[in-house]
């Protein structure tokens, strides 16, 4: 690879003896500094440059959109609405790591056992909205507020402006409410998420082979 250039998919299809480990992880180990192979080395990563559009942070969601959002808040609307619909959404990136490109946006309604999943062109809160105002557009708000009645997510930024989600974009009134899980307790959403994941990154990878 340093000496005659070949890329890691070559090496992968000439010699699969030489790298008994996935493609992320070679990556990995590269960055790391453990293997004798450089990022230097590799052109293609080396002319790879992120969009100017993407603008990944995994910095947390300002507290103070939270105020009335905790999860604590969530348990407690369920108390006095046990039937309420819930809706678990989440994002799920591609093998970039984050740094870049096509992820998916999943909604999960636990009481139908039933997932919606949108491709996104970037793990960003502007396309996040741009969904759901698709979504009450098509639905029409009632039945909107019906579906939607309550929405559980993490903590990521592209989930940073609940009013854009919460709120009919025609007239301003709440037709939903959003909460929040605490920090790193992703387990507060369905337990079957790992498997979810698992189902969402082989669509992921293939549709990341797409035009």
């Amino acid at each position: 690879m340093i000496h005659k250039h070949h890329s890691v998919n070559q090496v992968y299809i000439e010699h699969p003896e030489l790298l008994p480990f996935s493609k992320s992880t070679f990556y990995k180990y590269i960055d790391l500094g453990i293997l004798n192979v450089r990022n230097i080395d590799l052109q293609r990563k080396v002319r790879y440059k992120v969009s100017k559009e993407y603008d990944y942070h995994r910095s947390k969601t300002n507290l103070k959109i939270k105020i009335g959002r905790f999860y604590s808040d969530f348990k407690t609307y369920l108390e006095f609405n046990p039937n309420a619909s819930v809706v678990e959404m989440d994002t799920v990136i591609g093998t970039s790591g984050g740094k870049g490109g096509k992820c998916f946006l999943t909604l999960l309604f636990k009481q139908y056992n039933f997932m919606l999943i949108y491709l996104l062109p970037y793990k960003q809160s502007k396309y996040v909205i741009q969904v759901f105002n698709h979504l009450k557009s098509l639905l029409g708000i009632d039945e909107f507020k019906r579906l939607f009645e309550v929405i559980l997510t993490d903590n990521g930024t592209e989930f940073s402006h609940p009013d854009s989600i919460e709120m009919d974009f025609n007239t301003g009134e709440k037709v939903c409410s959003l909460f929040y899980c605490d920090p790193n307790s992703s387990w507060q959403k369905a337990p079957s998420k790992k498997i979810t994941n698992t189902f969402v990154m082989f669509y992921l990878k293939v549709l990341l082979l797409l035009p």
